[in-house]
């Protein structure tokens, strides 16, 4: 299996589905396979791209979650990193184990309850933002003169609807990990070209 290209594995990947006609299954869906809990949530929220984007974010995870979260490294594929899902889950106990973050990606939680696993993924996101709030440094917050005005928000939402040639919806968020997050050196990767006119 290891030796798959993205190709062949979106392919395969597919022909699992239990709509084979459905919208195309994301290889991400790999990762969701190998976790044996009936509910997978997957969670990118700020404040888990900030911590992901860390170069320290093993260490930064363990200071806030402890034991509960683990980590998998970035990796050169989805497969390999679906290996490594497998491993930590073999040598730790599921019951201890609230969450998985998965190095450029997201967090994953699980659990077989729907509710449960939902209220995991918002409490860890809410941790990791706590951890940010908590560390941030109060010099680089802007002050009431340099904050954004809610007109230049629309107007960078305008441009940006008008170059992907239909309506999005703009999000504003001024916390300390989503200024982390955009001005990281990854913010153009996990955001896209848009982050740099956020910058």
């Amino acid at each position: 299996a290891s030796s798959l290209s993205l190709a062949e594995l979106a392919a395969q990947l597919q022909l699992a589905a239990t709509a084979p006609l459905c919208a195309t299954v994301p290889a991400e869906a790999l990762l969701h396979a190998v976790i044996p809990t009936q509910f997978v949530d997957q969670t990118c929220g700020a404040s888990i791209l900030a911590l992901l984007r860390q170069t320290d974010c093993q260490s930064l995870a363990n200071e806030i979650y402890g034991s509960r979260v683990l980590t998998v490294p970035a990796s050169e594929s989805r497969i390999e990193q679906a290996q490594s899902i497998a491993q930590l889950l073999q040598a730790n106990k599921l019951i201890d184990i609230e969450g998985i973050l998965v190095a450029n990606l997201a967090l994953f939680t699980f659990h077989d309850n729907a509710q449960e696993c939902y209220e995991r993924s918002l409490l860890l996101a809410k941790q990791a933002q706590d951890f940010f709030d908590e560390h941030s440094d109060s010099g680089n917050t802007p002050s009431p003169s340099e904050k954004t005005e809610f007109i230049d928000i629309a107007e960078l939402r305008r441009v940006v609807s008008s170059k992907e040639g239909q309506a999005l919806v703009a999000h504003f968020n001024d916390s300390p990990a989503a200024i982390a997050l955009s001005q990281s050196d990854g913010a153009s990767v996990l955001l896209g070209s848009v982050s740099g006119a956020t910058q």
